[in-house]
């Protein structure tokens, strides 16, 4: 066999490898839906951080979608307790779709870095985020009452909150209250829809939105 010939299958040998490679690549980076099974909405609290309290089995990591929609009634909480290097998530959706009257799902965040590209909080149901610590960081969306449901912030001590875009109330009921702590996001829409409630109250810490609209964008 010629040289030129053999030369010519060895690149289409080498071709056909790095194909299958990047293709065994892509399959295992594709984002994992990763659903809370920890305290399911009848009552009690867990952590971030423990395995089992995900399915699959795991910590969330970069790319993953959260759903953390517990099916039960009464309050949950949920203590954010991650502290291994920065993971960018790419959604996480916190809700309490069968809350009874005054119980919601709240992740508690006093310190660490929460990182991702979308949050919804309160869906259908009652979910809030307390933060007292720590950096929530969201490239893309925050919505707090993305639906008809109820989603709360509560910002204060040294925590930090920066997302593109933050709407509280902008399908549904949203609060925000802010007691200390600093927001550094970009835009901040108030109660943006007709029929949809939203409050933004600032008591101390500070704001520094480029852009801010009030009822109706």
């Amino acid at each position: 066999m010629c040289r030129l010939c053999i030369y010519s299958r060895c690149l289409m040998q080498l071709a056909t490898a790095v194909l299958l490679v990047n293709c065994l690549l892509g399959t295992g980076l594709r984002a994992t839906t990763r659903d809370w099974i920890g305290p399911d909405g009848q009552g009690g609290s867990g952590n971030w951080n423990t395995v089992s309290n995900w399915s699959p089995s795991g910590v969330p990591a970069s790319g993953d979608d959260l759903n953390i929609s517990p099916t039960g009634t009464n309050s949950v909480m949920i203590n954010y307790d991650y502290a291994g290097p920065n993971v960018n998530l790419d959604q996480f959706v916190l809700d309490l779709p069968n809350a009874s009257s005054g119980n919601a799902i709240t992740l508690s965040i006093a310190g660490n870095n929460l990182t991702g590209l979308f949050g919804f909080v309160g869906s259908f149901g009652s979910a809030a985020i307390a933060q007292t610590g720590g950096t929530v960081s969201l490239s893309e969306l925050l919505a707090l009452g993305d639906g008809a449901a109820t989603g709360a912030y509560s910002l204060s001590g040294t925590g930090t909150l920066s997302a593109a875009e933050l709407t509280v109330g902008g399908m549904g009921n949203g609060t925000f209250a802010q007691s200390g702590g600093t927001n550094n996001s970009s835009m901040i829409f108030v109660s943006g829809a007709a029929g949809t409630t939203g409050l933004y109250t600032l008591s101390a810490g500070s704001i520094a939105a480029t852009s801010e609209a009030v009822s109706g964008f």
